[in-house]
């Protein structure tokens, strides 16, 4: 409708209240007992309007067979039945189109929200073995909230910290994870809205989070666990003249269908597959073109809102140069008022600055120079900075060596409202020594690389493997526990995410690959039958989410009162294999942080 564009919404989530003050063009209030034969006519009578009347996007939805999934299980004679009703309908719709000699010229999309896992009434996390007394309201289920008893009274004055801290770490096995609201992992998007309540419980897979001992609401199917687990993917079906013929893609966010249909071209070394677009539309920014890489530089963040640049395969695995020291330069094209200078860092700060594009990128001395530019620099706190050079000198380079190559989209992130959007000027809350240069609260990176690695990212003519992350920029990271565990690689994110929150306003171009993996992280349970062999690391940085055929997963567990971890790397064929990082002084509280594919050593 923005774009001039007449929609026909027959039912469809948030269709029937105003987004941004508007309504589709055509639509119905949702009411269930509108029969699904009738809501097909409906879209059908649309489509008979004349040119200057019908609607250029249509939109149907039923509600089955979510509601027999709850009902029986996601694996019953019921879904049996609702998926027959709904295949009915869907047929109903085409048999329209064909009348209508529409069928071989409209797309078509068929698409769900949400899968369905099976609960069991023995599988419950009741808070009564948490708390003596429960003085709190609990929304049970897979994806249980808490908040004050009494609303609106007390919302403003409940112990939301206290209610986490009572249940971080209490059991073993614990099977949820609490979390306050602005600490849930940013791909959730679900953060800053007064509606939103200030706990949750990140539950595991088949488990319910629930008041006590008198709930009933389960052996039935239910959703709403964490969206990478694979029971929560749904179904992704396209036809007409836009999509391929018997072609079967690998999972994808859904969200990202929009990107289907908004292909852009490009042809640039670093910018293969387009320059990222800006949303803010008062942002000022120019680019900087460098032999190395290319910048979008802010006027009003003082930094570079994304610096794209592509790394080959390394030649070989000898370690990369260290970057000249004592030797940043002014960038002359950029007004001194609106540029950052070294004195900006004094010492003594828990900040410094780092590069957006690593210098030591570059061969030679000579070369480093168009990289050691006050237009390159970022403010990192010390100890996040260690990990940023360690992504880029070590895990960088073997997975461009693993994927024939990558391109590289990074750039800083402000989010201090934590609602999952860029933030004005006047929300971001922290600076560096008094100056108007903004510490970002994330950074992102976005890796691509050609999903047939025989061609590089910069020949690739077929599908784009797509990998990317919102990295929490944290003096310290304090929620891993201190016990057996199996970490979620959380900084993982998708592009999807960054759309409303790369700052300020990045969206990654949007080409049609994208939608296709963005490589699924998954919790890894334990397999029973396997005898651990416990490799301690000395304290070195060492969470890794091991994405190859052969490997699917990592346990990290950290050996009570200290901070040395143990890892143990599990293959599927029932072997195990360890392998040894340079320590780097990390803290345990780091290891969420990164989430790379690594060769293992055997």
């Amino acid at each position: 409708m923005y774009q001039n564009l007449k929609a026909g919404t027959f039912f469809w989530p948030g269709s029937d209240v105003p987004i941004n003050g508007t309504y589709p063009t055509l639509y119905n209030v949702f009411n269930s007992s509108v029969i699904y034969e009738q809501r097909i006519s409906g879209i059908l009578k649309w489509l008979d309007y004349s040119k200057s009347e019908r609607p250029d996007f249509y939109t149907l939805y039923i509600e089955e067979p979510d509601s027999s999934g709850h009902s029986f299980g996601p694996v019953s004679g019921g879904v049996i039945k609702a998926l027959q009703l709904a295949d009915q309908t869907l047929g109903m719709l085409m048999e329209g189109l064909k009348q209508r000699n529409l069928d071989k010229c409209v797309n078509l999309i068929v698409l769900a929200d949400h899968g369905m896992e099976m609960t069991y009434c023995k599988q419950l996390e009741f808070m009564t073995n948490y708390f003596k007394q429960i003085d709190f309201y609990i929304y049970a289920g897979p994806a249980a909230r808490i908040r004050a008893k009494d609303v609106p009274k007390d919302y403003f004055t409940f112990d939301s910290e206290g209610i986490v801290k009572n249940l971080t770490c209490k059991r073993s096995p614990q099977h949820f994870k609490p979390y306050l609201t602005p600490d849930l992992p940013k791909r959730f998007h679900y953060a800053n809205n007064i509606r939103i309540d200030k706990v949750h419980l990140l539950v595991d897979q088949q488990w319910l989070a629930v008041r006590d001992g008198s709930y009933t609401y389960c052996d039935r199917g239910n959703h709403g666990y964490n969206n990478e687990f694979k029971s929560m993917e749904a179904i992704f079906l396209a036809y007409g003249p836009s999509f391929k013929e018997k072609t079967e893609v690998d999972a994808f966010e859904n969200i990202e269908v929009y990107n289907l249909m908004c292909v852009k071209k490009a042809n640039s070394y670093h910018l293969p597959y387009g320059r990222p677009k800006v949303l803010q539309k008062k942002n000022v920014y120019c680019l900087l073109s460098h032999h190395q890489y290319v910048s979008g530089y802010s006027y009003d963040i003082w930094m570079p809102l994304w610096t794209a640049y592509t790394v080959n395969k390394p030649e070989d695995t000898s370690a990369l140069p260290p970057t000249v020291s004592d030797c940043l330069r002014a960038d002359v094209r950029i007004p001194v008022a609106r540029s950052q200078n070294c004195s900006n860092y004094p010492e003594g700060l828990t900040f410094t600055r780092s590069f957006l594009y690593p210098p030591n990128f570059s061969s030679s001395a000579l070369e480093q120079y168009d990289a050691l530019l006050t237009s390159n620099i970022v403010p990192m706190y010390r100890a996040f900075r260690d990990i940023w050079d360690y992504f880029h000198n070590v895990l960088l380079q073997e997975y461009a060596r693993e994927r024939n190559g990558v391109n590289v989209i990074s750039g800083p992130v402000f989010d201090y409202n934590y609602d999952g959007h860029f933030d004005a000027l006047d929300e971001i809350k922290l600076h560096v020594n008094n100056t108007e240069i903004p510490v970002p609260t994330h950074y992102f990176v976005v890796l691509t690389s050609c999903k047939n690695k025989s061609y590089t990212p910069l020949n690739c003519s077929g599908s784009l493997d797509a990998l990317s992350f919102i990295i929490p920029h944290r003096p310290d990271n304090t929620e891993s526990c201190a016990d057996s565990q199996v970490l979620l690689c959380r900084a993982a994110s998708q592009l999807a995410g960054l759309q409303h929150l790369l700052v300020p306003g990045v969206v990654p171009p949007q080409v049609q690959d994208f939608a296709l993996p963005l490589v699924g992280l998954h919790e890894v349970p334990v397999n029973p039958f396997l005898q651990p062999v416990e490799v301690p690391l000395d304290g070195s940085m060492t969470l890794w989410h091991i994405s190859h055929s052969s490997q699917f997963g990592v346990i990290s567990r950290l050996a009570e009162g200290t901070l040395c971890p143990i890892m143990q790397i599990i293959n599927e064929d029932v072997e195990l294999y360890w392998t040894q990082y340079s320590p780097l002084g990390y803290t345990t509280s780091d290891y969420s942080a990164m989430a790379v594919p690594q060769r293992l050593q055997g």
